[in-house]
């Protein structure tokens, strides 16, 4: 097809001199013509132009790339304007949860995105920096996770490289945050950017609400008691307040857009945040900007973290702060919508139990045990991040909890679908060493001629030839200017597999791959299977 630009360039062509426009189209058909896998090309009366394609060698080439390549297929370089970045899922470094033991729905999706983010940027050459640092997180095992207990283990579980050593009650980092933030409030208490507190306390309120109602009632009486944001710490005097807009505008600094307030009441956690940036930031100096991921309702506090930390740091990464923003999650059942208070360990245990009844029915008396508790582990693991992954990033996801609901079923259907790949494998190798079918001949020696099927032309054009592009596009060439909002589209990679599964399941149902040992069979049998 004739891309919609192409189409606008020559729109006065194609008005004012037709034989012009033919005599371009038929340049363009030249042009793709030369192509090695084009077999015939031509320009339909709808200004399409058609394609007929050498399926044989575009499936040989494919594959050889794809055999090559092995899993560095797909990767690319280009990915952002950025060689570096430093990406922090800013539910990790919060001191704004207190001592929540858990994670809840939407800091879950904060760190599937996070993850799935680093991975996208990987594949297109993009070198990731994480917070905390990857390389200091505590690994727990597998087997310790049959009765998951704290925020930490929750996250280890969904997201491996995830570190959550920050949020460890060691007396050591909590007397070192608790000094820096002191020493971040002495800078900041003398700043040019404070106002007069009784001044602000009226605007401030209608500002930010019941955030507000909380910092003011602090200010006007802070006498350290739990209410107070200041944390119980004499030192941390709730009393502070910087003029941000004054700030931006000085450094010619844009604001945000959204929730962004003009002013910013100090307190305690957020001058622990503050503190437990800088010090990630030194050890990623390279860095070409920092990705902050967070959900759309703890943006304002990201953003008043990011802000002061701009306003102590001298760190030029402070100047390149941007933000991955997301939507919320709601658990709904059935129609019913749940109230507030259900976490990520309540969603692991309800699919848990699904699928161990699932399984049941299909294997009877034999799931039990602490093998099947692992598999069964994995599977709710992996179905929640589908879930949760398969929605656009700004957009809300909404979990239904009855096991009949759409995306519960095509998640595990795209379970399924891989535990039936991974048997035909299985099933090949074991019978290759049987002396049942001969090995797998290299990919150049194979026929591919022998492939006649739609369904196979479709799998291999759509998807693997198709993979490499859908990693590039899930990631943004350049920033928006004038914007510090950056998209990373995670969801794409769901639909891909939806949309992969469903096609080979269909595929698979009709078509016998691994058919009887008979020599003039094992040809079709071999192209099939690659």
């Amino acid at each position: 097809m004739i891309p919609a630009f192409v189409r606008t360039c020559l729109g006065d062509v194609c008005k004012k001199d037709k034989a012009e426009f033919q005599r371009l189209c038929q340049e363009i058909i030249d042009c793709v013509s030369t192509i090695q896998f084009v077999r015939h090309c031509q320009l339909t009366s709808g200004g399409h132009v058609l394609l007929t394609l050498k399926r044989a060698d575009v499936t040989s080439t494919v594959l050889n790339n794809v055999m090559s390549k092995t899993d560095q297929y797909g990767k690319s370089s280009g990915g952002l304007d950025a060689q570096c970045v430093l990406l922090n899922p800013s539910v990790l470094l919060s001191s704004h949860d207190g001592d929540q033991d858990h994670l809840n729905l939407d800091q879950l999706r904060t760190v599937l995105i996070c993850e799935h983010s680093k991975e996208l940027l990987d594949a297109n050459g993009v070198v990731v920096k994480s917070t905390p640092d990857d390389a200091s997180h505590n690994t727990v095992h597998e087997s310790e996770l049959r009765n998951i207990q704290t925020r930490q283990e929750i996250c280890h579980l969904f997201s491996p490289s995830c570190n959550t050593s920050s949020k460890t009650d060691t007396s050591g980092t909590d007397k070192d945050l608790t000094r820096k933030a002191k020493e971040l409030y002495k800078v900041l208490k003398s700043s040019k950017y404070v106002i007069q507190t009784d001044e602000s306390a009226d605007s401030f309120d209608d500002e930010t609400g019941n955030h507000g109602n909380q910092v003011i009632n602090s200010i006007q009486s802070c006498s350290c008691d739990n209410e107070c944001s200041c944390g119980g710490d004499s030192d941390l005097n709730c009393d502070v307040v910087l003029d941000v807009q004054k700030f931006l505008k000085d450094n010619e600094q844009f604001a945000a857009t959204g929730n962004y307030k003009s002013k910013v009441t100090l307190s305690s956690s957020l001058l622990k945040d503050v503190a437990k940036l800088d010090p990630v930031a030194k050890n990623a100096e390279n860095a070409d900007m920092v990705l902050h991921v967070t959900s759309c309702r703890r943006r304002f506090i990201q953003q008043q973290v990011s802000t002061v930390w701009q306003m102590t740091s001298t760190s030029p990464l402070t100047r390149k702060q941007f933000y991955l923003t997301h939507g919320l999650v709601s658990v709904h059942n059935d129609e019913a919508k749940i109230q507030d208070g259900f976490n990520a360990v309540d969603l692991l245990r309800i699919r848990e139990k699904q699928l161990r009844e699932s399984y049941i029915l299909k294997y009877g008396d034999k799931v039990e045990g602490h093998g099947w508790d692992i598999s069964i582990r994995q599977m709710a693991v992996a179905t929640i991040k589908l879930e949760i992954l398969s929605a656009a990033p700004n957009s809300e996801v909404k979990i239904n909890l009855c096991e009949t609901s759409r995306e519960f079923r095509q998640a595990t259907f795209v379970l399924y679908n891989c535990a039936r790949l991974a048997k035909l494998f299985q099933n090949f190798e074991e019978n290759v060493q049987k002396g049942v079918y001969p090995a797998l001949p290299p990919v150049n020696e194979v026929d591919f001629n022998l492939l006649r099927d739609q369904a196979e032309w479709e799998l291999t054009l759509n998807f693997i030839v198709a993979f490499p592009s859908i990693v590039k596009d899930a990631v943004p060439t350049t920033t928006t200017k004038g914007s510090q909002n950056v998209t990373i589209h995670t969801n794409k990679i769901c639909s891909f597999l939806f949309n992969l599964i469903h096609k080979f399941s269909s595929y698979y149902g009709r078509v016998h791959i691994l058919g009887e040992s008979r020599q003039h069979l094992f040809p079709q049998c071999l192209q099939d299977f690659i």
